[in-house]
């Protein structure tokens, strides 16, 4: 394994508490369980876990977030994008046994569509980002694909007054390599500014409650509740964010339609 950091500074996000240069191969999954909070459990109350994905998985019949959901039993290959969805159920297990919940529910082992629901939940599982700030101008700027307003003339505020989290694994599996064009699915989140005086762990767990609980209460139903984020864009995360690459269209797009994204307000 790496030192992550030397790659991306989106990986600062990863757990403290883990050397991962002290691997050659593949951490296991006893490994990867030893990082989950004590006690994390999904939705029915079963403390999750980390498996093997090959012969000795247990119900082997159930759908991937139907063992999750009633099990607790999380399916690992040895792979980039298993590792990293281990990892956000480490640092977010509010908020991913909330959507492993949604999945389960909103699946039909008779149909092959899926639901608009399990569309947004998917894009987020796999490429959310949360983006906090207190600087509510800087969030609508977002919506509106403001994009100039949001990482110049905002410049300032990012890292004081405004972060992005990285919570879609396959996020983290592209940051490994990053290139233009990485785009986040992002809800956005008013927060006051007391919150970032918080600790890293503090400010997480804060936001695993929120999110969990905009998942519970339905809040996300389609993908065009989530608001596209060109990721490179945040200060720092881009070797060359010279005024070029800011005008580069191809990435930093106009809106083409309405969306329905909202700004949510948390209060500490």
């Amino acid at each position: 394994m790496q030192q992550f950091q030397r790659i991306h500074p989106a990986f600062e996000q990863l757990p403290e508490n883990a050397d991962w240069q002290q691997f050659e191969n593949w951490p296991d999954c006893d490994f990867l369980n030893q990082l989950l909070l004590h006690g994390v459990s999904n939705k029915a109350g079963k403390v999750i876990r980390f498996a093997p994905q090959d012969d000795s998985l247990p119900w082997p019949e159930l759908y991937y977030e139907q063992r999750i959901a009633q099990h607790g039993v999380i399916a690992t290959r040895a792979n980039w994008h298993d590792f990293f969805n281990s990892i956000i159920w480490c640092l977010y297990p509010d908020t991913k046994a909330s959507i492993s919940a949604l999945h389960s529910a909103e699946f039909d082992p008779a149909s092959s569509n899926r639901t608009r629901l399990r569309d947004a939940l998917t894009l987020f599982d796999e490429n959310g980002a949360l983006v906090v700030s207190s600087n509510l101008a800087l969030l609508q700027a977002i919506i509106d694909f403001n994009w100039q307003s949001v990482f110049i003339e905002f410049q300032n505020d990012w890292h004081a007054q405004t972060q992005c989290h990285i919570v879609g694994h396959a996020l983290f599996e592209k940051l490994l390599t990053p290139y233009i064009g990485i785009t986040a699915n992002t809800r956005l989140f008013h927060v006051p500014n007391k919150y970032f005086d918080l600790p890293l762990t503090d400010q997480r767990q804060y936001l695993d409650v929120a999110v969990a609980a905009m998942f519970d209460r339905r809040a996300l139903q389609t993908p065009r509740n989530l608001s596209p984020f060109p990721l490179l864009g945040v200060p720092g995360w881009w070797d060359d964010q010279s005024a070029e690459f800011f005008a580069n269209t191809n990435y930093f797009r106009a809106k083409s339609f309405e969306r329905q994204a909202t700004i949510l307000t948390l209060s500490l």
